[in-house]
Formats: structure tokens, C-alpha cells, sequence
């Protein structure tokens, strides 16, 4: 099969602008389906034994600097759906691999505000002690670890690995909360290290007001 043709395709190589945004503004490619409910509008199936650089869907638009989203999901009305599901809930699957895998810069970026993944709400929420609404991580991990942050960077001064936040906090019970019950000889938290030159402290803990 030709690989730069298909069995279908758009080409259009003049500066296209359009007036329309969001729904039905496809300038070569649009589908409309208003009246349906329960049925998938497009689908993309493959049923071989995909490998290496087999793809389903590949989207590129290496000269965009300013887009707002490459790749934009509106659903407004969602109330208990989900504007995007991956499954990957194979018995055996993920053995080294990832559902979701970024790849940022790889050289000595500025990334003074620009974030590899950015979830952001404006809106004064409620919610359920316990339960993360901007993020929510549930596991049946064992052995292994549920999130891990890693920097192999040589890091300094101002630099960190997490910075938690919550200036505008009042009567909170806890802005940093872990709960662990059933544990016997375990431990809640375990800060280590083996540095044979430590001048500092493990833990530092300073109140600067009155």
C-alpha cells in the first residue's frame, strides 16, 4: 500500500483560516451526528498483532507554537461519564510499558510555567474526605510502589521534588493527611540516606509567623 496516499485521502496545502470553532468546524474533515445516542459516531479497529511502530491513529503538527489544544474533547454535560476511557485491563499486560506515556523535552528546557501534565479547575468544589477531586489514584498494588517521583538530575539550591501548597488554608485537619490503620510494625513514613557528607537536616520544620 502507498504510504503517503492511503485508501483515502485529504490534501489541502494552501493557508486555510476558519470563522467556526468547536462543534461542526471541520475544515477538510467533518462528521455530524445530532441524533445519535448510544451508537459510536467513528471508529478505528484492528484486530492483528500490532508491534513497534504500528499505530492506530498518528496526529502531527510539528510547526504549531501556540494552539490551544492539538487535540481538543468537549463534554460539558458530563456528570458520572468520562470524557476520555484507555483500557488496558489485560490480565498480564503492562509488564514494562505504560497507558499514557509523555515524553518532554530532552534538552535544558525553561519550563518556568509550562508543565508536561497540567490539571487545572477554577471552581470552589465539595467533595468526599478521602477522594481526590483533580486527582484520584486507586491500586491493588502489593509489593510495588503506587506513584514514584524520580529526579537523577544533579539538583540544587531551589530545586525539588514536590511542593505542596495551600497559603489560603484556615482550619484544615490536615493539608498533607495519611492514613494507615492496619499497620503493625511497619512505618507511616521512612526518611533515609546514605550520604557520607550530610551537613544539613533529614527533616526541617520552621514557623516564620506569630
Amino acid at each position: 500500500m502507498n504510504a503517503t496516499t492511503g485508501l483515502f485521502n485529504i490534501s489541502s496545502t494552501g493557508a486555510i483560516t476558519n470563522s467556526t470553532a468547536g462543534a461542526a468546524s471541520g475544515t477538510l474533515f467533518q462528521i455530524t451526528g445530532n441524533g445519535s445516542i448510544t451508537p459510536t459516531l467513528a471508529s478505528i479497529s484492528n484486530t492483528s498483532v500490532m508491534t513497534t511502530t504500528g499505530k492506530l491513529l498518528d496526529l502531527t503538527a510539528s510547526a504549531a507554537t501556540t494552539t490551544t489544544g492539538l487535540l481538543t474533547l468537549n463534554a460539558a454535560g458530563l456528570t458520572t461519564g468520562y470524557a476520555q476511557a484507555i483500557n488496558v485491563n489485560g490480565t498480564t499486560a503492562l509488564t514494562s510499558g505504560g497507558a499514557i506515556n509523555i515524553t518532554g523535552p530532552t534538552g535544558a528546557a525553561n519550563q518556568a510555567a509550562g508543565s508536561l501534565l497540567r490539571i487545572s479547575s477554577t471552581g470552589a468544589t465539595t467533595g468526599t474526605t478521602g477522594s481526590g477531586n483533580s486527582l484520584q489514584i486507586s491500586s491493588g498494588t502489593v509489593t510495588g510502589t503506587v506513584a514514584s517521583i524520580t529526579d537523577a538530575a544533579v539538583m540544587t539550591t531551589t530545586g525539588n521534588l514536590l511542593t505542596l501548597t495551600a497559603n489560603a488554608a484556615t482550619t484544615a485537619t490536615g493539608i498533607l493527611t495519611m492514613n494507615a490503620n492496619a499497620l503493625t510494625s511497619g512505618s507511616a513514613i521512612n526518611i533515609a540516606s546514605s550520604s557520607a557528607a550530610q551537613t544539613g537536616a533529614l527533616q526541617t520544620i520552621t514557623l516564620s509567623g506569630s
